[in-house]
């Protein structure tokens, strides 16, 4: 039994049996048609132990990208293919980070009433003025667009900012799909709905052994469960008031559980459990 922590995350672990390596078959992965919660909350672990997320990048893709092709699942690989072609520019540039593909009904545009894709980026390091200028042309000119019209639609289709506040990069990158797009698309394959650049670092963590002490190991268990329904009232009756690093939920099943929750919170319960043991 052990207890791992970094600066946004605490992660109960437990040694608990699994198939035998010899008779365990990988079942086929089915056709990825929606976002699903364990997938949003993999990410969300990612993103709170990625190590430096220091840029925030939104891109769009112009409708004439998409002319001539007919169907969402066609328009979805094209706006695949652009993706790819950014960022493998970005790898060869040493930068490493997530991509999330979100489905939006667009609103106006050729396209009015359809679902496409747009793009939101987390870097590990910032992008440059002359590496913006860059990226943004090569951006615009692989869906077609002339110069013209790169400095027309230049911050429409290519917006990036110095992350300042990382939960809430955090919070609109692992947001819900879009329920409305969602139904529209009537259970057509969406493809990966985020996927990493790059070879991203993490934090490494803080190992608490509760091995030899498992009564401690479940104390603190329940400490943090009830510190976080506490929490969860607190944010429901005085939401203005609660600071936002104080959220967080539970992700896993009962035995493996990882909590988003700062490290001073964690080492503070852990030392205090581990003195009244």
């Amino acid at each position: 039994m052990k207890i791992e922590t970094t600066n946004r995350t605490m992660k109960f672990k437990t040694v608990h049996q699994t198939r035998a390596p010899e008779t365990y078959r990988p079942g086929k992965r089915e056709k990825v048609t929606d976002l699903s919660r364990q997938s949003q909350n993999r990410l969300k672990e990612k993103l709170k132990t990625m190590q430096n997320p220091s840029y925030f990048l939104t891109l769009n893709i112009h409708d004439k990208a998409f002319f001539n092709i007919k169907g969402f699942e066609a328009r979805n690989r094209k706006a695949t293919r652009l993706m790819k072609k950014l960022t493998r520019e970005l790898e060869r540039k040493g930068y490493n980070g997530f991509v999330r593909k979100e489905l939006k009904i667009r609103k106006s545009g050729h396209y009015q009433g359809q679902v496409l894709p747009h793009y939101h980026l987390v870097l590990d390091k910032e992008i440059s003025s002359a590496l913006y200028s860059e990226l943004l042309h090569t951006w615009a000119a692989s869906q077609g667009l002339s110069e013209r019209e790169c400095r027309r639609y230049g911050t429409t289709l290519f917006d990036g900012q110095a992350i300042t506040d990382l939960n809430k990069v955090i919070q609109y990158m692992t947001k819900d799909a879009d329920d409305r797009a969602i139904e529209a698309l009537k259970g057509a394959p969406t493809g990966r709905h985020w996927y990493e650049i790059g070879q991203v670092k993490y934090e490494e963590p803080t190992t608490h052994d509760f091995t030899n002490n498992p009564k401690g190991f479940f104390r603190i268990k329940r400490a943090i469960k009830n510190y976080a329904a506490r929490m969860k009232e607190q944010y429901s009756t005085r939401c203005k008031k609660l600071s936002k690093a104080l959220q967080f939920r539970f992700n896993g099943a009962f035995q493996d559980v990882t909590v988003f929750v700062p490290r001073v919170i964690s080492e503070r319960l852990i030392s205090y459990h581990l003195a009244t043991t």
